[in-house]
């Protein structure tokens, strides 16, 4: 199997500003993690709702990481406008820009009512987002632009916490990114799922979709720290989100790789459960050298 790959998620909670979360996004870039993914949640503690306003700001601000969504709630946007805003930033900032999809909905009627969020749209909303960054001539020819011509568009995603619409990824032609933190998964049975998605999607597509797992955790220097830290954290006995890894650098690393051998996947995003930017900062660092990060240079703090 290929390297490991790190990516981070993170979902805007625990951080007293907006230099935190551009501290963090920079430490990923340097470190080597190969992509920094926000998410969409309408809470009261988070630095952000909607994060595509962040993106252009993070994508500024550093050289190498993907920057992305995971993912845009479409039932509350409209899809031209997705179109047109995720093109545009994936020329502004060529082959770094990642469009993540998430079929849920705000929490909160108050809130749905005011996005207009429908959750029996998003497949119809995807479609059309899709044929708009896909069918260039067709839109032109109907006289919809989505600049700049001939641009290219972002790598798109399918955001999933089970395995259950992949028929539906399949037909889209989207990449998929499975969480492993909703949902206690059968390995054995995902990993053949996922085996027969791929071999399905090459016939169709004739090439192998990417895949990654998201995790969620702390990594400290012992399993006592990061589990000190968690009872501090934001999630610490969430209703929503499980905690995968609490531990060391080396358990995450046996961790991990026994996740990569079941699932066949070399790929992980890590959505750090540490309360404050300081310890998610030394997460990070922690992690980067186990799994031999490209530019993993950074001191351990």
């Amino acid at each position: 199997m290929d390297a490991i790959k790190l990516g981070v998620l993170d979902f805007g909670e625990g951080y007293d500003s907006l230099h935190d979360l551009i501290t963090y996004a920079t430490d990923a870039d340097q470190l080597g993690y190969s992509r920094f993914w926000l998410g969409e949640h309408y809470i009261f503690n988070s630095l952000w709702c909607n994060p595509e306003p962040i993106l252009p700001l993070l994508l500024a601000y550093t050289e190498r990481i993907r920057i992305g969504t995971a993912g845009i709630l479409l039932s509350a946007h409209t899809p031209y406008r997705i179109a047109i805003t995720f093109k545009q930033l994936s020329n502004m900032f060529s082959n770094r820009v990642d469009l993540g999809f998430a079929a849920g909905l705000p929490a909160g009627d108050n809130i749905r009512q005011l996005l207009h969020a429908d959750a029996g749209a998003f497949d119809e909303k995807l479609r059309q987002v899709l044929e708009l960054l896909r069918e260039e001539d067709n839109m032109i020819g109907n006289g919809i632009p989505v600049p700049p011509y001939r641009g290219e568009i972002p790598e798109l995603w399918s955001l999933g916490c089970s395995c259950k619409r992949l028929d539906s990824v399949l037909e889209s032609g989207l990449n998929f990114s499975r969480s492993l933190f909703h949902e206690i998964s059968d390995d054995a049975a995902q990993k053949e799922q996922l085996r027969v998605f791929m071999e399905r999607y090459a016939d169709r597509h004739g090439a192998y979709p990417k895949i990654n797992l998201a995790v969620s955790g702390i990594c400290s220097d012992s399993e006592a720290m990061a589990k000190q830290l968690y009872k501090q954290s934001p999630y610490y006995q969430s209703a929503f989100i499980r905690c995968n890894l609490l531990g060391s650098p080396s358990y995450f690393q046996d961790t991990i790789c026994e996740y990569a051998a079941a699932f066949g996947i070399n790929e992980f995003i890590f959505l750090n459960l540490a309360a404050g930017i300081r310890d998610r900062l030394h997460s990070l660092r922690l992690l980067a050298p186990v799994f031999q990060l490209p530019a993993a240079h950074m001191t351990v703090q």
